[in-house]
């Protein structure tokens, strides 16, 4: 059994058991990043839970204790109280996890300081590399820092895990509470109501309504209703088959038609790529000012670095200096500087990102309106809606703050590097290795996970290598000062970016990876703004004034599908209707009556020639034909608002020539 309750992947390459060392790296992991890196990664790739960590495990240790604790509070006459049964479920094992591991963070960053005060007193004497000491504090600190990333990854994930358990049991003992309450019991029971517009079809509890078949003659969710009907007379026919006197008859045969096929939601396989972020950005912002706005990153990020080096450079002075007016102004400017810089970067982002959403839904408005029907009756509801509410509300809302942090959070990052090579170019030749290993390792940070537990386990792993680098990193910057007896100032100011670079190695790619999972309702709301249009948009031909003049309706050889491969639901039609008259059309339901509407209005579009007053309605753009054109549905629909708007939508009119109508 290895860390957190998986087992190992079960493969013929490597079936051993973890060690210790391969616990605290969490390198039980690296089989499923192994697997990740080669292609995409499916519900049996991943290791199965454990019994000690399942939800059947953590409630009964729950229960247990509840019951202990019902027991007790009758002796003292008291209520239960259930979050100490909560407490008391937590097991010795987890216990001696978190404890000493959160111990042992926390003297790492007791110790800390006064390790980096001690190494940049020793810069200060005159031949530091001869003391001992020194070198001693840069091994404390490269070991100190290592052992404080594992103690601190391993602490947040025990907590995480027995955050996930305790939730489950609380919820399991829910469950359990509610099944075992008996169907007659008056303390719970869940009454159900059928209705259907117009009329109630039962009432009753679910056992009741399950015993009559209400719920397979009520609910038909999946349109399985002509399957249904479909299947019994096949049966009807093969009985029709089997009997000798309709052997000898020759039956017709059907049509065979192609039904509507639902196609699958839009699932993108890959990260996100460049063109993407450049799309979302251009489908607002102009080339320069995309430009402009990235310069002004960068700007920002040498604004808000410079007080720090306009410390460091006065560490070097006299005291006098140090307390001269002039320098404290300069500061002082500086640190306003990096609080304006700081603002506008954030508002231009932010406003930027704004934009691009709304133009975003704005397209996606515009592709939906001027769809094809079929795209309406291949697409659920649901799906269309899900585009307009919690992608278009990730675009406006978590998109732009967790991008502006990410960038953020990326620019410090370089800023930290390049502080570094500028206080001791020879760091050049260990901070371009780790950036080589910190891009390699990031790209397992977004495959994807079976359960949360997985995502955690993900995060802490990636979290441990990070830090690991940055502590190796550390290391080489203690050296590095002793070694060339680098100014104090500077060496401080580059230990102090390394070692805040360690609480955001790892938290920056999670970030990043936040946000490329945000960029995703930006991928899909991109898909719809290159739906097919109905054909008809961008005829821009001339109508003659006044059109139509009198009305009259021709149908030449009019043949009508509502989908590729569909039935005909018109065939040859030939009609003329003279203009001004009233027409009745009669038929049973399916007959056709419906899609002479929708032929008019090219809904969709026919074959055939359909003509107004001689004039062919494909020669005309679309928008202007169904303007010309009105129809009274059978279900009347009301737009919120004044029965005037309703009559007159885009204000065309005079209250006049309303009032004739």
């Amino acid at each position: 059994m290895t860390r957190g309750g998986y087992q190992k992947i079960a493969t013929d390459e490597n079936t051993k058991k973890y060690g210790l060392m391969s616990l605290l790296l969490f390198q039980w992991m690296d089989a499923i990043f192994k697997t990740g890196s080669r292609g995409t990664v499916e519900e049996s790739d991943f290791p199965p839970l454990s019994r000690e960590n399942s939800t059947d495990t953590y409630t009964k240790r729950l229960q247990t204790q509840w019951e202990k604790e019902k027991e007790k509070s009758k002796g003292n006459g008291k209520r239960p109280k259930l979050w100490k049964s909560v407490i008391a479920m937590i097991s010795l094992k987890e216990a001696l996890i978190m404890v000493p591991t959160r111990a042992l963070y926390g003297l790492w960053r007791l110790f800390k300081p006064f390790l980096l005060g001690y190494l940049l007193s020793s810069l200060m004497e005159p031949d530091p590399h001869k003391n001992l000491l020194s070198y001693s504090c840069v091994i404390t600190m490269g070991l100190g820092a290592f052992i404080g990333t594992i103690s601190d990854r391993h602490f947040t994930y025990s907590c995480d895990v027995l955050g996930i358990g305790v939730s489950s049991a609380l919820k399991g003992l829910i469950y359990q509470k509610c099944y075992t309450t008996p169907p007659h019991s008056s303390s719970f029971r869940l009454a159900l109501l059928f209705v259907k517009p117009g009329r109630l079809l039962a009432k009753g509890h679910f056992p009741e309504l399950e015993e009559k078949g209400i719920f397979d003659s009520a609910l038909d969710p999946l349109g399985m209703k002509p399957f249904r009907e479909r299947e019994s007379n096949a049966r009807s026919v093969s009985k029709k088959e089997d009997n000798p006197e309709m052997k000898n008859r020759v039956m017709p045969a059907l049509p065979q038609n192609k039904e509507i096929q639902m196609p699958d939601e839009d699932r993108m396989v890959g990260g996100v790529t460049f063109k993407l972020y450049w799309d979302y950005f251009r489908s607002r912002l102009s080339c320069i000012s995309i430009i402009g706005l990235i310069l002004l990153c960068f700007i920002t990020q040498v604004v808000i670095v410079s007080p720090d080096f306009w410390l460091s450079s006065l560490t070097m002075k006299s005291q006098e200096n140090q307390k001269d007016k002039a320098n404290l102004i300069i500061f002082g400017f500086l640190v306003l500087g990096s609080f304006i810089f700081a603002a506008a970067r954030a508002f231009c982002f932010l406003q930027a990102s704004v934009r691009c959403s709304k133009r975003l839904h704005d397209k996606m408005a515009v592709a939906i309106l001027e769809a094809p029907v079929f795209f309406f009756d291949s697409n659920p509801v649901g799906r269309v809606l899900n585009r307009f509410s919690k992608d278009t509300g990730c675009m406006d809302e978590v998109l732009p703050k967790a991008f502006l942090f990410a960038i953020q959070l990326v620019l410090a990052m370089l800023a930290s590097i390049l502080v570094l090579t500028v206080t001791n170019p020879w760091l050049l030749l260990v901070a371009v290795p780790m950036a080589i290993a910190v891009v390699y390792i990031s790209r397992y940070q977004d495959v994807h996970t079976q359960s949360y537990i997985m995502v955690l386990a993900c995060e802490r792993w990636l979290s441990l290598r990070m830090c690991s680098l940055n502590s190796i990193l550390t290391c080489a910057v203690a050296l590095e000062a002793i070694f060339v007896s680098q100014n104090a100032a500077m060496a401080g100011i580059g230990l102090v970016y390394v070692l805040e670079s360690m609480e955001l190695m790892d938290y920056t790619v999670r970030k990043a990876a936040e946000v490329e999972n945000f960029m995703t309702s930006v991928e899909r709301g991109m898909t719809y703004t290159k739906l097919d249009h109905e054909p008809g948009y961008k005829v821009h031909e001339l109508l003659p004034e006044h059109w139509p003049f009198k009305g009259d309706i021709t149908f030449q050889d009019l043949s009508m599908t509502y989908y590729p491969g569909g039935p005909q639901v018109l065939r040859k039609l030939n009609l003329h209707i003279k203009g001004g008259t009233n027409v009745g059309v009669t038929g049973r339901t399916g007959a056709g009556k419906s899609s002479l509407v929708a032929a008019l209005l090219r809904m969709p579009d026919a074959h055939g020639a359909t003509m107004i007053d001689g004039i062919p309605i494909k020669d005309i753009n679309l928008q202007v034909a169904r303007r010309c054109i009105s129809v009274l549905g059978q279900c009347p629909v009301l737009f919120s608002g004044s029965l005037r708007e309703n009559l007159d939508l885009i204000e065309q009119f005079q209250d006049v020539e309303l009032w004739r109508t």
